[in-house]
């Protein structure tokens, strides 16, 4: 299982996406292909068109993007891999996505 974690205060400022999807055997999972894909997209893009700190990791079966700040072009990324997220795991039981606000961890 894939899970999404997207945190918003009130505008996105991070993502944790954790786990595997066991979808194919480790080398054919297309689903986990997808998943890693976009996120390395959204880091991409966030680095070369938005002015926002971030900080990120990848590591196999864990991904995490922080953005300090987050600017109209950030958030635009983080909405667009939240919505992508959103419309694969309609399609795939092995992938659920979350929304939590995270006002309180601002104190």
């Amino acid at each position: 299982m894939i899970e999404a974690t997207f945190y918003v205060s009130p505008v996105p400022t991070k993502v944790e996406i954790k786990g595997h999807a066991f979808y194919a055997d480790r080398k054919n999972d297309s689903l986990c292909a997808a998943v890693s894909a976009v996120l390395q997209h959204a880091i991409i893009a966030i680095e070369n068109f938005s002015e926002s700190l971030m900080d990120f990791r990848i590591e196999d079966g864990y991904g995490i993007i922080k953005v300090k700040d987050p600017d109209n072009a950030a958030i635009q990324e983080l909405e667009t891999l939240r919505i992508f997220l959103e419309n694969l795991a309609k399609e795939y039981s092995q992938l659920k996505v979350e929304v939590r606000n995270n006002e309180f961890q601002k104190r």
